[in-house]
């Protein structure tokens, strides 16, 4: 489920228009083309479009030219060149290939590395590095100031190596230098993802050490499996996301949120993230959740942030 937020990350990159987005995944040129989904609101754009240019036609038809018609026409035109910012996607769907050749995402495909002869672990971080380096410098130069997205999947996979002191040493110096150059770049931004079988390969401490070094921290948790374990007002939802660290450091503002943990419904068409409701007074599963929050009240009361390390 994770790996969908990581999707749709990309994807209002590519939707904008205006922004580049940059795919970092094993076979990143299948992903690009077969797991892209759908935009819909382009699609109800251009179904508006027709039955404006219809009523339009019939307008045209049936009535001379007004001041009042002329207005309209340049209202319409005018909305039509409007930014977007809020876009829907049916992931069910692939996406059109117009759109995607419109604005095609940029593929890098770590693998490539490592399948030449000689190649080690620390060798294929230092191109990846590199190329997202020429890329952000690249973004530097463009004038237009269009936004870069940088989506990394699969960083610690056994793909690329075993989850040695060697594979720490070099993940952990490509995240050290990644930090720093997006810290020194404007208008770039990164998601890195980290499966549950690389966050269960490598040490506690040494996942921690990544959490430290990154400005948020995601964590999703899937209920499959133990839902009869579940309270039952959580049975509507297939997970949690929890803020886990959220902007300290180049930021304009500490954000606190009123909660640090949500429930995530996926549906056909949508996937929601919500708050998680209190159960009824005087249930059985309100005692258990009011005994949990005085607990984490005494245990939080000496002033220790839950997102701060």
């Amino acid at each position: 489920m994770l790996y969908q937020f990581w999707i749709l990350f990309h994807m209002a990159g590519v939707a904008d228009g205006e922004q580049r987005v940059v795919v970092v995944a094993p076979d990143a040129v299948d992903f690009v083309n077969e797991q892209l989904p759908l935009e819909l609101s382009l699609a109800q754009r251009q179904l508006k479009g027709q039955l404006a240019e219809t009523k339009q036609e019939e307008t045209k038809q049936g009535e001379s030219l007004t001041i009042a018609w002329q207005y309209g026409k340049y209202d319409q035109s005018h909305k039509e060149k409007q930014q977007r910012f809020c876009h829907s996607f049916d992931l069910s769907k692939k996406m059109h290939k117009e759109m995607l050749a419109a604005n095609a995402p940029i593929t890098i495909d770590p693998l490539d590395w490592v399948t030449q002869s000689g190649t080690c672990v620390g060798d294929t971080y230092d191109h990846l590095y590199v190329a997202i380096e020429e890329l952000v410098q690249q973004q530097k130069d463009d004038s237009g100031g269009h936004v870069l997205r940088v989506g990394v999947v699969g960083l610690g996979s056994p793909l690329l190596g075993a989850p040695d002191a060697i594979h720490m040493t070099a993940l952990f110096e490509f995240f050290s230098r990644l930090r720093a150059l997006l810290s020194r770049s404007k208008g770039v931004v990164c998601l890195a993802l980290l499966g549950s079988e690389v966050l269960k390969a490598f040490p506690d401490a040494f996942v921690n050490e990544l959490r430290h070094m990154s400005d948020s921290v995601l964590t999703l948790s899937v209920f499959t499996g133990t839902r009869d374990l579940l309270p039952e007002e959580l049975h509507e939802f297939q997970g949690s996301l929890t803020l886990r660290k959220l902007p300290r450091v180049h930021a304009l503002a500490c954000h606190a949120p009123s909660n640090t943990r949500f429930g995530v419904k996926r549906e056909r068409r949508k996937l929601k993230i919500e708050k998680f409701h209190l159960p009824p007074e005087g249930s059985r599963s309100s005692n258990n959740s009011s005994s949990n929050c005085s607990n984490a009240s005494v245990s939080s009361g000496g002033g220790i942030d839950p997102l701060a390390f």
